[in-house]
């Protein structure tokens, strides 16, 4: 295995070392420090945690306060996390321990040292008292046994402290360092800011040495064979210092970027001058061939970024279509040793090795479930079969995915099995991490997606505490193949799979690609939270070391029992991802990612005059009392029928609504001072996507409403809190007027980014009675734009905010759910509400008037796909005349939606000149004719003028009738492009006056004659004809 191991490192090292001079060819991402600008935050310590980096500094020495980052470069300040109670605060230590799923934090606080434990790495933090006097700069470090030790210092010593487990000390602290070399005494006798790391058995203890307020404020490193010591300093120190602009560099962390590279977060002092003004910055470290630790502080150049996944949710995606059909996957290597055979296209590097090119080897083959991978819109070419029989690939355990340990998590395969026992699509290395719980078994590996010999599916895994966890579904959810009787398996269908932990809820889905059309069915689900429960639920990353695998390493084909390959897949495999987060149904691979419609409420359900029912329950509990039309089994309840209630209106926008053709008779008005309506999908159990569980990236908002005057009035929100950095009172969305009467769409991201396009004050009006008026919020994923009709107006939809999402720079845009774990007693995260919104955790911003017509889409649409489009499609777009009048052209126009009574429709030249003929000039669409399309045939006239070759004349189209969505519809001229081609393709040339196709001297007499004449009669325009 040692050999294994190292030529693997070998030839991953070259890999990185290409990998990394190409990227410098590229526009890649970059950083400049500081990165966090603001003067204040020091002495940084970081740890990174499904995927989000925290970094707690010294702040204004009175509380702790904690930043997060996705990228190491763009930092957000997320708030205080802890104040303790016994003075000055600084240098605080967050440890977490994968063990109970808890971070302790080790802080300083007037030359004493304390812990306090939150469940969350935002807290709070609960205080847990004084554990040592005199002391400051606590750190903790794990060691790969599991044993942990503390490390502080007194300024003139750095100490040891065995513990046991994070939250206790043991036994006897030691002296490791003291000031010893030159660098470290040139200010004051310092040894502080200890941070611990291992490399290859070795224990490197860095350290800040000489006053932390002075210029000479520097960083060195000592090692030992044992983290009690004894430590050697390192004879070059100190290995990071000032100079070049840098003053003071020190008090730093480490951590690894996605690729796995370490650096150093740290802080740089602002200037020379005796001060603690400083500000936070990053810079690469590394080990070089001999073991030398490396870095440098940089301040104000711009240097490549940290390595950042390209997706933060996927941490590795297999599609296998190297091909050509019929090649082997490579690997030129002896059976065993690793080859990057199988492409990531997640961008995040985790390839995949085949074991060898004979019988542990797989072939490109042809046969797919899908030309298309209806998720990603990928085009999908080639599948994998074992070309012997024993197949399996793995990852290497240098590559991030091999190291994680996600709270949540996705795995999910497409697949065509041969018949056979155990066989593992997706598996994780390990032995004996399965130590607690019931009946543990040390033999299994981290993790199992298998198809059993009954041809059940499963997922197993085992997570950071020891316990195991399962989801089986029934017998023969899928059929396999008789390799002997038919080695292709013609006939047999493709499968795709996709099992999800959540943290609490483990749940297999199951897709037949011959019935594609009926989706992901759910097949097995486990309640982790009541079966077999472990204090920390996160997948594990393995332990133990084989001869021919690695701890953490995945493997696709292939599984592991008691420390042995086993439990083979043979047949063909395809399209394999792992996200390192719980994907819902509409977000796998095979899923279908037009849903269309979400929920969508007309309000049609009730009498005239009746209030909307709430079926006698108490005042808040859910009850259908709207029903969602989109068959998805969203229902909306109001919250009584006496307090807050609605009341069923004739008043409506129009009574026909044009994309759907349905009728409109009803809207919804609200009774009293409390109005507002909520779902809620526990209660709902809706039949299709559930609402409330719902983050897209896509996604569309229509409402149409009668507003009365008043401050903040949400039409359509999402309740929440705590879900933005922004402000921690804010929910998750707000579709809502402003008391400016401005319009905005506001909206949480899943990394807590906070987005809002708002329109300019005024656009909404109270005048005789009021306005009725169409709002859609769209997001595609890249910019969110916010549409209003109002009816009145005859101008349909128009855009009146957008805003450049992307540029915000947030790793993931999905709309967020809700981060936090609150639930308010009379609302929950995820719920979406219409006519109120939430605010610090309270019903607000309470719309009143009329709503009707309120629909949520699963894609970004189109204008002319609203609700209350109304307009004309015109075919073609442009059409081309020629001036010599010896050409014409039809153009063919019908309306888009049906119209109550006959519309006519009339087009004319815009600017009157008489440069066309239209015939006939109008049109006559009636409800049984209103999308056939009617032609009006267009000719140019020969007016004689001189003009550009090319030229367009704008065609005004006008509407009459008696049906109000048409009557008086303003929309945009349409193009007419001319040609003036008497003399050819291009027209008069600029010097023929005479207009003879010809250039001559008779040109110039023509001109000379023609300036005269006007210059004698005082006229103007000579210059416009020579111009000419």
């Amino acid at each position: 295995m040692s050999t294994n191991k190292f030529v693997l490192f070998y030839i991953g090292s070259i890999f990185v070392v290409l990998f990394f001079c190409g990227g410098l060819v590229h526009a890649e991402p970059t950083y400049t420090n500081p990165v966090i600008p603001a003067v204040g935050p020091a002495d940084p310590t970081i740890i990174l945690h499904d995927g989000i980096y925290y970094m707690y500094p010294t702040g204004d020495n009175v509380r702790f306060n904690a930043y997060t980052s996705y990228d190491l470069v763009h930092w957000n300040f997320a708030g205080e996390v802890f104040q303790p109670p016994y003075g000055v605060a600084w240098a605080p230590d967050v440890f977490y321990h994968q063990a109970d799923g808890k971070f302790y934090m080790w802080y300083t606080s007037d030359w004493h040292i304390g812990l306090a434990i939150a469940d969350n790495p935002l807290g709070p933090f609960i205080d847990q008292g004084i554990r040592l006097t005199g002391y400051i700069d606590a750190h903790v470090f794990q060691d790969d046994d599991g044993r942990c030790y503390l490390y502080y210092t007194d300024l003139g010593h750095i100490y040891v402290h065995p513990m046991d487990g994070p939250a206790f000390l043991t036994g006897t602290p030691r002296v490791i360092l003291e000031p010893s070399q030159d660098w470290e005494m040139r200010t004051g006798r310092v040894n502080e800011g200890p941070w611990m790391m291992k490399h290859n058995g070795l224990y490197y203890l860095l350290y800040s040495g000489s006053a932390a307020d002075s210029a000479d404020y520097a960083i060195g490193y000592a090692t030992a064979t044992s983290p009690m010591g004894p430590f050697t300093k390192y004879p070059g120190n100190p290995i990071i210092h000032g100079g070049g602009g840098v003053h003071g560099p020190g008090h730093g962390a480490v951590t690894r970027d996605a690729a796995g590279n370490m650096w150093h977060i740290y802080h740089q002092k602002v200037n020379p001058e005796l001060s603690y003004e400083r500000f936070v910055c990053i810079d690469p470290m590394w080990f070089d061939r001999n073991g030398v630790l490396h870095s440098r502080a940089t301040r104000g150049i711009e240097l490549p970024a940290p390595a950042n996944e390209v997706d933060p949710k996927i941490s590795a995606y297999w599609r296998f279509e190297g091909g050509p059909a019929g090649a082997q996957v490579p690997n030129p290597n002896p059976g065993g040793i690793f080859h990057l055979s199988v492409t990531d296209s997640s961008g995040n590097g985790n390839e995949l090795s085949v074991w060898d090119q004979g019988n542990g080897g797989y072939v490109f083959r042809p046969q797919v479930p899908s030309s298309l991978v209806t998720q990603t819109e990928a085009a999908n070419h080639f599948s994998v079969k074992n070309s012997g029989s024993f197949p399996g690939m793995w990852t290497s355990p240098y590559d991030l995915v091999s190291r994680i340990s996600p709270a949540a998590f996705t795995v999910e395969a497409t697949f065509k099995l041969e018949n056979g026992g155990f066989r593992t699509l997706i598996g994780r290395d390990s032995w004996g991490s399965n130590t607690a719980g019931d009946n543990p078994n040390a033999d299994f590996a981290a993790l199992y997606l298998q198809a059993d010999p009954d041809n059940r599916l499963a997922i197993k895994f085992c997570d950071v505490a020891g316990y195991w966890h399962d989801a089986t579904s029934e017998v023969n959810v899928f059929e396999s193949f008789d390799f002997g009787a038919d080695p292709d398996g013609n006939g047999v269908p493709w499968y795709s799979v996709a099992a999800v932990s959540d943290g609490s809820t483990l749940s297999l889905y199951l897709l037949d690609h011959n019935h594609s059309e009926s989706g992901y069915q759910l097949i097995a689900q486990t309640d982790m939270t009541a079966v077999n429960p472990s204090p920390n639920t996160a997948l594990t990353a393995g332990g133990g070391d084989g001869p021919d695998w690695n701890a953490g390493s995945w493997t696709v084909g292939r599984g592991l029992y008691a420390g042995g390959h086993g439990d083979r897949a043979w047949g063909y495999l395809d399209e394999v991802r792992i996200s390192r987060v719980a994907l819902n149904e509409t977000e796998f691979l095979f899923s279908d990612p037009n849903i269309d419609t979400v929920a969508y409420w007309r309000f049609e359900e009730g009498t005239i005059g009746t209030r909307v029912p709430h079926g006698g329950l108490p005042n808040g509990e859910y009850y259908p009392s709207v029903l969602d039309m989109s068959g998805n089994g969203n229902h909306l309840s109001v919250w009584s029928e006496t307090l807050g209630a609605y009341l069923y209106r004739n008043d409506v926008p129009l009574e026909t609504v044009p994309q759907t053709q349905a009728s409109n008779q009803v809207s919804v008005m609200n009774v009293d001072g409390l109005p507002g309506m909520f779902t809620s999908s526990d209660d709902a159990q809706p039949t299709g996507v559930a609402i409330d569980d719902w983050q897209p990236l896509d996604f569309t908002i229509e409402a149409s409403f009668k507003p009365q005057d008043g401050g903040h009035r949400t039409i359509v929100g999402r309740d929440g809190l705590g879900v933005t950095y922004a402000d921690y009172k804010l929910a998750s969305l707000y579709l809502q007027l402003q008391p400016d009467d401005s319009v905005a769409i506001k909206f949480a991201d899943v990394s807590g980014f906070w987005h809002e396009a708002v329109s300019e004050p005024g656009v909404i009006e109270y005048d005789n009675g009021g306005h009725w008026y169409h709002a859609a919020a769209v997001c595609d994923g890249k910019e969110l734009r916010l549409y209003l009709n109002n009816t009145d107006a005859k101008a349909g939809y128009q855009l009146v905010a957008q805003t450049d999402i992307a540029a915000s720079g947030s790793p993931d845009l999905r709309l967020s759910s809700d981060w936090t774990v609150f639930i308010g007693s009379d609302w929950h995260g995820g719920g979406w509400t219409v006519g109120r919104g939430l605010f610090d955790g309270g019903h607000e911003d309470r719309f009143f008037g009329h709503i009707d017509e309120v629909r949520i889409s699963a894609n970004a649409l189109e204008p002319e796909e609203f609700l209350f489009y109304s307009g004309i499609d015109v075919s073609p777009e442009n059409i081309l005349v020629y001036e010599d009048g010896t050409t014409s052209s039809d153009m063919y126009f019908a309306l888009t939606s049906k119209p109550s009574n006959d519309v006519v429709v009339t087009v004319s030249e815009q600017n009157g000149r008489g440069q066309l003929t239209l015939s006939p000039s109008y049109m006559t669409f009636k409800p049984s004719n209103w999308s056939t399309p009617q032609s009006i045939r267009i000719a140019a006239v020969d007016d004689l003028d001189l003009e550009n070759a090319m030229h367009t004349v704008p065609l005004a189209i006008t509407f009459f009738s008696s049906d109000p969505q048409y009557d008086e519809l303003i929309i945009d001229p349409v193009m007419v492009t001319v040609a003036d081609n008497e003399c050819g393709a291009w027209g008069y040339a600029s010097g023929d006056f005479n207009r003879d196709c010809v250039v001559d001297i008779n040109d110039l007499a023509e001109m000379a004659q023609y300036w005269l004449t006007c210059s004698e009669q005082g006229q103007s325009g000579c210059s416009d004809f020579s111009s000419n």
